[in-house]
């Protein structure tokens, strides 16, 4: 059963990535108790690798939609992408450190924007996060 995410108020939208073959990339706002309802995809969305595309999903305190892929484009910047509603647009990029993927963002209580990164190695995981203003 799909439950509202700890630290997400009831009245706020959840957000959920999937992947399919039939729709690679996609993105529902999911109320609870409604059906979810896929977003337009950006035009960048087409060439992210399959099962390794949008993975970092965040809210901000405006309600947009901010999504991160969870590999880095050939230039080694993790896209940004913004969808306010009606129609995503990119921002600017955040550089990849190392072997670390992006697995989670989130806006904190101090409005900061936090990025979650994990690596693995010879001994196992290792994570990290990152904090930008």
């Amino acid at each position: 059963m799909w439950q509202i995410p700890r630290g997400l108020p009831a009245a706020r939208a959840a957000t959920s990535a999937s992947q399919s073959r039939s729709f690679h990339a996609s993105i529902a706002i999911v109320e609870p108790g409604a059906a979810a309802q896929p977003l337009r995809r950006h035009g960048n969305f087409k060439s992210l690798v399959k099962n390794r595309a949008l993975e970092a999903l965040a809210i901000d305190d405006q309600d947009r939609l901010i999504a991160l892929p969870e590999r880095p484009n050939a230039d080694g910047v993790f896209p940004i992408y913004l969808f306010p509603g009606t129609v995503w647009s990119r921002l600017r990029g955040i550089p990849a450190v190392g072997p670390y993927l992006a697995v989670s963002t989130d806006i904190g209580p101090d409005g900061q924007f936090y990025l979650l990164e994990r690596a693995v190695g010879v001994t196992g995981f290792r994570t990290w996060i990152r904090r930008w203003g």
